[in-house]
């Protein structure tokens, strides 16, 4: 897994990686992360000195999704937090980047406690890393559901995730829509 550091300057926390003499730049994602601000991307700066690299994420404000999923979780809060990942994912097409850029993990996978909408950790560096589908899998599977509700959804969005084929981005953010109003019709 990825080596990052945090730290703190004045009212400020960054999330920082060092590059490893092994990491191949990917430099189309560092050019795209440098002249755009992207939505659903931490937004980020790189530094060199001398031969060693860095990227230094702004996470202030933010909490972890691991965080922010403890405890007992709605429908509402997770169809949000699914619905602002596959936003994300989306607008990762319209900038060239591959999913494989992003760190697919709940403790690297931040959220805007006030907005609700989650920004995601891009390192602009050429790797194998988890498929979108298996991490949210895995964030279905660590969540504890509010019983009191229809859990139903639930069941339809893993049956989506685990499905034959190839999974698609665009499918599951048309899911979460239906399951969104199959909701606000319910008495």
């Amino acid at each position: 897994m990825n080596s990052f550091t945090y730290e703190e300057q004045g009212e400020k926390k960054y999330l920082v990686y060092e590059k490893k003499t092994d990491d191949k730049m990917d430099h189309l994602t560092l050019e795209m992360m440098s002249n755009n601000r992207i939505d659903g991307v931490v937004p980020a700066n790189h530094i060199q000195i001398d031969d060693r690299f860095y990227m230094k994420y702004d996470i202030s404000g933010l909490m972890s999704l691991r965080e922010y999923l403890q405890g007992v979780v709605s429908r509402q809060k997770i169809l949000s937090v699914l619905e602002s990942i596959a936003d994300a994912a989306i607008v990762s097409e319209d900038y060239l980047l591959s999913i494989s850029s992003y760190v697919l993990d709940m403790e690297y996978v931040y959220i805007d406690p006030d907005t609700l909408k989650v920004s995601m950790i891009v390192l602009p560096v050429v790797r194998e890393e988890m498929k979108i589908d298996v991490f949210l899998k895995e964030l279905f599977m660590g969540i504890r559901y509010d019983q009191t509700e229809d859990c139903g959804y639930v069941a339809s969005l893993l049956n989506l995730l685990g499905g034959e084929g190839t999974f698609s981005i665009h499918t599951l953010k048309e899911e979460i829509n239906r399951l969104k109003k199959e909701n606000k019709s319910k008495p």
